[in-house]
């Protein structure tokens, strides 16, 4: 038979172990809050976005206009291509105008 002490010790050491890692899960909750808080929801984080959003779009335009200065466009010889009388993309209607007296 087993003596009714080494059951209780038992019963409070397990406890205690659940009761541990309770506060290990949240301690580990508040540390993934407070990591999320400080990356995505801080003021210096907001604004460290906005600078680099600021920057990809400034050098996008700058690139544009450097590939725009530098390169030629198609776009006219594609259209004068597919419709050497230049009725591209409409047709070619003509509409009388009568005046109302």
């Amino acid at each position: 038979m087993v003596h009714p002490v080494y059951i209780n010790c038992t019963f409070i050491y397990k406890h205690i172990l659940l009761y541990i890692h309770a506060v290990f899960v949240v301690c580990s909750i508040l540390k993934t809050w407070n990591d999320y808080r400080s990356e995505y929801l801080s003021v210096e984080s907001w604004q460290e976005w906005w600078y680099e959003m600021v920057e990809t779009v400034r050098t996008a335009r700058r690139s544009a206009n450097t590939q725009a200065d530098n390169d030629e466009s198609p776009a006219i010889e594609v259209l004068n291509y597919r419709s050497p009388e230049g009725y591209f993309a409409s047709m070619f209607i003509t509409c009388t105008l009568v005046a109302r007296h």
